[in-house]
Parts: structure tokens; sequence; C-alpha cells
């Protein structure tokens, strides 16, 4: 998971939260506040500090030292992968994995699952999908193959159906984003095939995502749809 080392502090300031309706979703669920969760694939704890406000006890898994230093200091944090969590067998209500399933081996994943859920538990996946949005005609030089296409989302919930089986439920929840242009650029620079600054691109980068901006800002502001999808079955 090097792909993302270097690249927390952006992530963490610019990656969108969720929408606090999935949250209210999940809880409703899970169905007990004082529930103990793993957060798989936690990243900067985007989703982990929302678990925080709603449940009990949260762990916080994620295998990237960068990513793992800007969690927050009350959750429980294992360097661990979604495949082996380290965490005891049967000892947590539910497993939630916000943005990152796509990092992981589906098969190995779900029996990690099954051994650490307690019987009863549930897992919750997550992700945070564009809605139209604005094309970015001007990084076509860098990104051809954009992993956002409709052919990479359906390949995605394909395999999410493979993980939960016939009885997954999808459902979506509105979650706008507004940007300036500084929080713009770091969205842009906090995704693993971003370059960085010491690369040699990246000034040629910045100045296509710069001319995205200037191009569908209104007021100095850009607004991005997102809706937060939860899968779970």
């Amino acid at each position: 998971m090097n792909e993302f080392t270097g690249k927390a502090t952006v992530y963490d300031k610019a990656r969108p939260g969720y929408a606090p309706a999935a949250l209210d979703y999940i809880l409703g669920l899970v169905n007990n506040p004082k529930a103990v969760i793993a957060d798989v694939g936690a990243g900067t704890g985007k989703f982990t500090r929302l678990l925080l406000e709603r449940f009990g006890c949260v762990y916080a898994v994620e295998p990237n030292a960068d990513m793992r230093s800007k969690l927050p200091d009350t959750v429980t944090v294992i360097d661990g992968m979604a495949e082996a969590t380290g965490l005891p067998d049967a000892s947590v209500d539910a497993v939630t994995c916000a943005q990152a399933f796509h990092w992981f081996d589906p098969e190995k994943f779900k029996l990690e699952c099954q051994r650490i859920l307690k019987p009863g538990g549930r897992v919750f996946v997550l992700y945070n999908n564009p809605v139209g949005n604005y094309r970015h005609d001007e990084l076509i030089w860098y990104r051809k193959d954009d992993n956002r296409s409709d052919a990479a989302w359906h390949e995605r919930e394909e395999r999410l159906r493979a993980f939960f089986g016939g009885n997954m439920a999808r459902t979506a929840f509105p979650n706008p984003v507004c940007y300036d242009a500084e929080g713009w650029l770091a969205y842009m620079l906090s995704h693993s095939h971003s370059p960085r600054p010491d690369d040699e691109i990246y000034e040629r980068f910045a100045e296509g995502v710069q001319l995205i901006f200037e191009r569908n800002h209104e007021n100095g502001r850009l607004l991005l749809q997102f809706e937060t999808v939860v899968y779970t079955a």
C-alpha cells in the first residue's frame, strides 16, 4: 500500500467525507450504539471519525504508516491488512470499509470478516461515487484509463455482488462537496495515481488541475456532486 505514502496530508484535507445519512443507515442496521466496529482500510480516518461519534468502540485497521499517522488518538489503531487484520476471532459486531475495497483480495477479505465477526455481524462497504461532475480534458495526456468510467464502476459492483452474494443491498445518499482552488488541487493530488511534488510532470499536472477549476468554478467555488453508496447484505 505504498501508493499513498506521502499523500496522507492532502488525502485527509481534501477527500470528501461521507453523508451523515449513511451513518444513520448503518447505525439503524447494527442497532447497537455500543457495538464494536472494525474499520478496515481506514486510511487517515475520514470515515473512522464518524464511526467514533456513533459507536462505543472502533478499531482502525490500516497498513500504510503515513496514513495511520493521521488517525485520531481516540481510536485503537492496528497495523494490519484487510486479509489479516490481527483482530481476535468473533471480536467485532460489524466491519466497515470506506473507499478501499478495490485494494483488497475479496475472497481472503471475506474469510477474514467471517473470522472476526460475531454471530449475526455485518459488513458494510462504502464508496463516494462521483455523479456527473466535470470532464478532465486538460489531464487526458496524463490519465487516459479514467477509473471513474462507467465500465470501471460496473466492474467494481460486480466484484461487490460476488463478495456479498445475491442478497446485496445498495443504498445511495447525496453527498455534495464544494472546493476552493487550493482544496480542488489537494483533492486531485490525493489519488493513488496522482503525481507527487518531486515528480517531473507535477507542474504540468497542477496547471491542468487549475485550468479545470477556472473553467468550472462559480465565485471561486467548485461544486462536486458525490453520492455515498453503502453496500451490505
